[in-house]
């Protein structure tokens, strides 16, 4: 799947992902980012969904880079 950061909340560790295909944001925790980044809000990433208890979730979340004068599309 591939989305946007859409809110991340550095102090409790997680934040969620929007996708063009969802109304509904999917939830993703920082133990699921890569570690050589800080999640930033805008950042496009593609991203599994697994099922929880808690609801759907992201993981193994990769970050899309950018192109210089080109939008990234989510």
């Amino acid at each position: 799947m591939k989305g946007r950061i859409a809110k991340f909340f550095s102090f409790k560790g997680y934040g969620f992902i929007e996708m063009a295909e969802s109304k509904d944001d999917i939830f993703f925790h920082t133990s699921s980012y890569p570690v050589t980044s800080t999640p930033e809000v805008g950042t496009v990433v593609e991203f599994k969904v697994v099922e929880t208890p808690k609801g759907r979730e992201a993981k193994e979340i990769q970050i899309i880079p950018s192109t210089p004068g080109q939008a990234a599309e989510a």
